[in-house]
């Protein structure tokens, strides 16, 4: 049964003075590359957790793990809105006890603080344990997280010092802390998260011209479905209408406003795109109709009204 209210912290007596090994907790999103996600597709991206042994020449058990635990809390950046909850725990590839028996991964929401995310697992018996290598080290739990309907921007992923921590196998150095997580009374910052727009195709927290390229390039598509901005199923025009609704969105509220094309002069702006055989610079937002000095493409007046063709 899963026990996400069960707690290490329980059963220490001297966190205080826990000692600290060379074992460092680790994401798979740092500030310059960030898990992303949207409000309607966040549960197929999730934030791996690993751990890795900094040095091979550690004291005796030090880089053997036989239980770790780790708690974490969404909290957004200044200008973020909504809210972030990690969700559920799933166990990921290069397990740290896959080749032992395990109590099994426990995962879930602190029942007296959804905001806060608890996952652990322990070796039976409690004197197995795993070798942790150096990089990549071995990994803990992929955490899926749910954005609020009005979330925007960039979270941080903080891990609950006083609840993160590991035993060695000889379990008679009691409870460690990881190198970057002192067992304190504070948060220490381990992932980000960027919740962005569902109309930001391309996924790098605005929505703009390149995310109308994603569109037109999957037109029609059923399986590339990054541009599936209504959430149907198939890349269709409504697509383009979500895109155009939040054009000029970004992940730290909205831009610098923009106009939005209309359908008449969309064309026109749709020939002035930098390609692989222009040598014009990309256009900012602001200049979709301005620089007569790039050449000028029109496109058959049915541009916008084209729907997929079926069968």
């Amino acid at each position: 049964m899963v026990r996400p209210d069960f707690d290490f912290v329980c059963f220490a007596s001297n966190l205080r003075d826990a000692n600290s090994a060379n074992l460092t907790l680790l994401t798979n999103a740092s500030p310059t590359a960030p898990l992303v996600v949207t409000p309607l597709d966040a549960s197929s991206h999730q934030l791996l957790v690993s751990v890795v042994n900094d040095t091979d020449t550690d004291p005796p058990h030090s880089e053997f793990m036989s239980a770790w635990q780790f708690w974490l809390r969404a909290i957004p950046d200044a200008g973020t809105t909504g809210t972030l909850n990690a969700t559920s725990g799933s166990l990921p590839d290069n397990y740290v006890f896959a080749d032992l028996e395990s109590l099994g991964l426990q995962s879930g929401q602190i029942p007296e603080d959804p905001t806060t995310f608890n996952a652990l697992d322990l070796t039976l018996p409690d004197t197995a344990a795993a070798h942790i290598p150096t990089a990549p080290g071995k990994n803990l739990a992929l955490i899926s997280f749910q954005p609020s309907s009005d979330a925007l921007g960039r979270f941080g992923i903080f891990a609950v010092d006083r609840h993160t921590l590991w035993i060695d196998s000889s379990n008679s150095g009691g409870f460690r802390s990881f190198v970057n997580v002192p067992i304190d009374d504070g948060l220490t910052r381990i992932g980000d998260v960027l919740v962005t727009s569902v109309a930001d195709y391309n996924r790098d927290g605005i929505v703009d011209a390149a995310d109308y390229t994603v569109w037109r390039d999957s037109l029609g598509s059923t399986t590339a479905l990054n541009a599936d901005g209504n959430q149907n199923g198939v890349i269709d025009a409504g697509d383009y209408g979500v895109w155009k609704s939040n054009f000029d969105q970004t992940s730290l509220g909205s831009g610098a406003g923009a106009a939005v094309p209309e359908p008449g002069t969309f064309a026109l702006w749709v020939g002035r795109m930098p390609c692989s055989r222009c040598e014009s610079p990309p256009l900012g937002p602001d200049s979709f109709l301005s620089n007569s000095a790039r050449p000028l493409v029109v496109a058959p007046p049915d541009f916008l009204r084209r729907a997929p063709t079926q069968g």
